[in-house]
């Protein structure tokens, strides 16, 4: 199944962990990845300065290193969530688990939202690889099913933070129709008798108010629902990510191997890891409009 339809399945149905399980059991397929796209910010929106070490720690930490059970693979697909593992039957719970934090990694990577926090998600992530790791005791149904457990409670976790936030700035909205609207008013001009013009400038200050009210209502129509998040990386920076942190099985790559794969000059693999690692540090909660 391609995960755009299962994200849209899961973002307009609430499904039980049990229904999902049902389902799966007339799915054959492991879930595949269609993501297509090429979001750029730009260098007003990044400091390329910034550096998480924190965002590096996390993701190498979270990562065990698996050099010695992954197989050396040179089909060069280092995209799409391509990953490489032997498929050992005998693997016990603990050790398909810590194989599969990779694939974890990956999928936040591309479900990743403004305003979505990537440990978080990657946190939520984890909650549907153990709930898979523990419901299936055969390797090749954990394998099969594992994504699908990842990628739902990702979708779902996206999916409440986007009602929040459309809540949150309705609220906000509701605050500003009630807010006293008042004219800035020196001392001396409060004592006088309030005439005509006065009166004629607060009936404006509160028409314009009202207006801009109702421009913010207008322009942020739809802006949370959870299709309308902007993607928070593209395509080439998440390969970027995907070769530097090694989550294709085959070891953490250099910029000379970087370079070489992807066949860009080495200050565009700065260039593109620096931003991407920026996007994964800072959750843009700006309402731009």
């Amino acid at each position: 199944m391609k995960i755009s339809n299962f994200e849209k399945y899961i973002v307009e149905n609430q499904i039980s962990d049990e229904i999902l399980i049902k389902l799966l059991e007339n799915i054959n397929e492991t879930l595949e990845y269609d993501f297509t796209s090429s979001r750029k910010l730009t260098d007003e929106e990044i400091d390329y300065e910034y550096f998480d070490n924190f965002i590096i720690e996390f993701i190498e930490s979270s990562v065990i290193d698996q050099e010695n059970t992954e197989e050396e693979c040179e089909c060069h697909d280092h995209h799409k969530g391509h990953f490489h593992t032997h498929d050992n039957k005998n693997e016990t719970k603990e050790e398909r688990f810590n194989d599969s934090m990779k694939q974890v990694h990956i999928m936040a990577m591309y479900l990743l939202r403004d305003g979505i926090n990537y440990v978080d998600l990657v946190q939520e992530g984890l909650v549907g690889l153990v709930k898979a790791n523990n419901l299936y005791s055969k390797n090749l149904d954990f394998k099969k099913n594992k994504l699908y457990f990842v990628a739902k409670e990702m979708i779902e976790y996206i999916k409440k933070q986007s009602i929040e936030r459309k809540l949150a700035f309705k609220q906000y909205i509701q605050a500003e129709k009630e807010k006293e609207v008042k004219l800035k008013l020196s001392p001396k001009v409060r004592l006088k008798e309030r005439d005509e013009t006065i009166k004629k400038a607060e009936t404006e200050k509160k028409e314009e108010h009202k207006k801009e009210i109702e421009r913010l209502e207008e322009l942020t129509k739809g802006l949370f629902e959870y299709f309308n998040l902007k993607y928070r990386l593209s395509v080439r920076e998440i390969e970027v990510l995907f070769l530097y942190f090694g989550l294709d099985g085959n070891g953490k790559k250099n910029f000379s191997d970087i370079e070489k794969a992807m066949g860009i000059p080495l200050d565009m693999v700065d260039k593109i890891l620096k931003e991407s690692i920026f996007k994964l540090s800072v959750g843009n909660e700006k309402v731009e409009i």
